[in-house]
């Protein structure tokens, strides 16, 4: 009797592949961080920031008690008239020789110096109103309402809407860093499993951490508008390389 002929097994092979795929934990930081502050002291009458929320270029966050700066500018407006008066009439007693060239002098010195002062106590004035110097989020707020604040201290930080994911790579994946071409990569944030956001890289520093002998390297991303990604919130940066 005849055997039926017995089928053979197959395998195709194939190139194989040199692509790999890795990750790193990552947090998630503002590109641009700002500590916002009054360039003159006093007591704080309006405060808009809460933290979290969206601020537009020129909004303004707070406000201090401007009366005092208020006199101060009609004062110093008073004695530039007054300054600018007899610079003035020194100028027409002059033409008639009626006075030295040395007292028109000093009155037109006396003019400048009053007309720095009124400019300075203008500028003081403008200054009691803080306003976000660019687009943002209110990362925290360092002060409340009504309480008294000094020049130069730090009210607010300022976080850009722009972010970065942060990893930190060990030295023998610099080291070869130029000579592998990396692709596919993306972060996905731990609050948001499942959506992932392309990424690309922005910078890295060229100093190792010295307790963890790592590299700090920036992927920027951009996360749709309807979420809220914050500077702290950790993800995963993913990779393919070849």
């Amino acid at each position: 009797t005849e055997q039926p002929p017995r089928p053979a097994k197959l395998i195709i092979l194939e190139t194989g592949s040199n692509q790999r795929s890795g990750s790193f934990p990552a947090v998630v930081r503002a590109v641009r961080s700002t500590d916002l502050a009054f360039q003159v002291g006093g007591q704080i009458v309006e405060w808009n920031a809460i933290d979290g929320t969206q601020v537009q270029r020129g909004e303004v966050i707070a406000r201090l008690d401007a009366r005092s700066f208020q006199s101060e500018v009609e004062r110093a407006e008073a004695q530039y008239l007054n300054a600018e008066s007899e610079y003035e009439r020194a100028k027409r007693l002059i033409a008639e020789d009626a006075i030295s060239k040395s007292v028109v002098e000093s009155r037109q010195a006396q003019r400048q110096i009053a007309k720095a002062s009124l400019d300075t106590a203008k500028k003081n004035l403008s200054d009691t109103v803080l306003r976000a110097p660019n687009s943002g989020a209110d990362g925290r707020s360092n002060v409340e309402q009504f309480q008294n604040v000094a020049p130069q201290q730090p009210i607010l930080v300022l976080q850009s809407r722009a972010v970065d994911a942060i990893v930190n790579v060990p030295a023998s994946f610099v080291l070869t860093s130029n000579q592998i071409r990396y692709f596919n990569v993306f972060v996905e944030l731990d609050a948001a499993p499942g959506r992932r956001f392309p990424a690309k890289f922005r910078e890295a520093l060229g100093q190792a951490d010295s307790s963890t002998q790592t590299f700090e390297a920036h992927f920027s991303f951009t996360p749709p508008a309807v979420l809220v990604v914050l500077t702290g919130m950790t993800a995963t940066l993913y990779y393919e390389t070849e």
